[in-house]
Formats: C-alpha cells, sequence, structure tokens
C-alpha cells in the first residue's frame, strides 16, 4: 500500500505542514509496511510569499483546479503532475488543511462521496479512525483529493484543524495524532 501525505496546499495553513516534518522525522522506516511518501509544503512559492491560499504565481487554488494542464501556470502544472505522476501510484491520500487567516473553523474532515461505493467506504473507515468530531461527506470534484477519488479510485481525506492563520502547538500535536491513528 502506498499512502501519500500533502499540506501546505494552501499558503497560510501552517499546522498541517509542520505536523507532516515531524511526523516524518519521528516514523522509523523499518517499520513502514508498504510506501508512504509526506509532502510537506506543496504551495511552497505561496508558503514563502505569505500568499493568502493560492499559487502566487497564477491564483490557481490547488484545492479547486485540478486537473491542471501539463503546460500550463505554475498552479497548472503542479496539479498535472499529481494527476499524471502521484495519484497512479497511490492507494490512500491524506491532505492536512487549517482555516487560514479569515477562517475560523472547527475541527472536521472531508471524505469523498459520489466517487464509488469502496472509494467511499474506505475513506469513510478511515475517517473513523480519527478523533476528528465532525465527518463530512463531499461531492467535490475537483481539488486535490476529491481529483484522486473520483478519476483515480483513491479513497483520501481532507483533515482541517487550526484556524485563523496560527501554528498551535496543540493542534501540531493533533494532527500528529490523526496520522499515526490513520497510518496504523
Amino acid at each position: 500500500m502506498t499512502v501519500v501525505i500533502t499540506a501546505g496546499i494552501h499558503s497560510g495553513e501552517y499546522p498541517g505542514v509542520a505536523a507532516a516534518i515531524r511526523v516524518a522525522d519521528e516514523i522509523d522506516p523499518a517499520s513502514v509496511k508498504g510506501r508512504l511518501m509526506l509532502m510537506h509544503c506543496v504551495n511552497t512559492s505561496g508558503f514563502w510569499d505569505k500568499s493568502p491560499g493560492l499559487v502566487p504565481e497564477d491564483g490557481v487554488n490547488l484545492n479547486a483546479d485540478y486537473p491542471g494542464k501539463a503546460d500550463g501556470t505554475t498552479g497548472e502544472r503542479i496539479a498535472n503532475f499529481f494527476v499524471k505522476e502521484i495519484f497512479p501510484q497511490i492507494d490512500f491520500l491524506i491532505d492536512l488543511h487549517s482555516g487560514g487567516p479569515m477562517e475560523p473553523l472547527t475541527p472536521c474532515l472531508f471524505f469523498p462521496a459520489g466517487a464509488g461505493d469502496e472509494v467511499e467506504r474506505r475513506a469513510f473507515e478511515a475517517a473513523c479512525a480519527t478523533d476528528i468530531p465532525y465527518l463530512i461527506a463531499s461531492f467535490a470534484r475537483t481539488g486535490e483529493y476529491s481529483w484522486a477519488a473520483t478519476h483515480h479510485g483513491v479513497p483520501g481525506l481532507l483533515l482541517e484543524r487550526g484556524h485563523s492563520g496560527h501554528c498551535r502547538s496543540e493542534w501540531i500535536d493533533a494532527y500528529r495524532r490523526d496520522l499515526r491513528l490513520l497510518l496504523a
């Protein structure tokens, strides 16, 4: 089984980035059965630019603008890379988000609905392994995890912890716990 963990899809959403880095440091590679890919900051230019969520070079939303284009703008090429190179190789996708500077929110997660019974079942079972209180069936089709589910049959989750552009240690720790529960 191959699991991909992504964070930093949107700039300004820091707890997932920090959690992915820490989990990568904590995992003993010898204990991993299968393959694990951690991409701690997908939207790196947005992270460094501190732009509000989107890829700053072109305004692409990496959680809404899939499938992208091989010869497109920066954000379109990132999305296309995932569609062509990552999604065909994986069995599960975990995408870590949080509320940006103007986004207070309660911890919740989204799992794909309408992407086929098996995809939905596997994603929902994984969602139940976390201690996130709100599990939301999503019919989205053009974001990272939803494109993978709908077009590649890859179950996945989009987790939301943290808000207002902050990066509190309790949110990072909660994400680390979520990831340990999901990987188990």
